[in-house]
């Protein structure tokens, strides 16, 4: 199942988030944390990480930058998981910020990262929306910092 929620851009570019999470409880809210902080965004919401995988092989052909944001849950049904989606955009998009977001202890998630170095940003579930919205706009002010570099 893909979403796109769309706001139109006022006269700055809007930002693209891609985010891959299972839980549709948490669309609504991901959705009002992230267009709280950037009103102009586009929000494309996918279920799992193979989901994301092909959006992302579409998008990209057209596109060397398709997202400025990768937000994934870190555990998805399907074949790869938000871990093996991290590190696909790592490898070809290394500038992209990238959450990842679970229920499991951070010393689980840090084995299934591996020896992948830097590490994702990490929001642990439960999260407050106060911890949400200060993970969200980190990632946000990185992207906009890296979508108005000079090329």
């Amino acid at each position: 199942m893909t979403n796109k929620v769309i706001v139109e851009p006022q006269s700055s570019p809007h930002l693209k988030v891609l985010v891959v999470e299972d839980d549709l409880c948490l669309q609504t809210v991901l959705t009002r944390v992230l267009q709280h902080i950037e009103p102009h965004l586009e929000i494309t919401w996918v279920t799992t990480a193979d989901q994301a995988w092909a959006e992302l092989r579409t998008k990209g052909r057209m596109n060397a930058r398709p997202y400025d944001i990768f937000f994934a849950d870190v555990l998805t049904p399907g074949i790869r998981n938000g871990i093996d989606f991290w590190k696909t955009c790592k490898l070809r998009y290394p500038d992209i910020p990238f959450v990842l977001s679970s229920g499991m202890p951070v010393d689980n998630f840090l084995r299934m990262c591996g020896n992948q170095s830097p590490f994702p940003i990490f929001l642990h579930k439960p999260f407050s929306i106060n911890d949400c919205e200060n993970v969200i706009a980190g990632a946000i002010n990185q992207a906009h910092c890296k979508s108005h570099k000079p090329a």
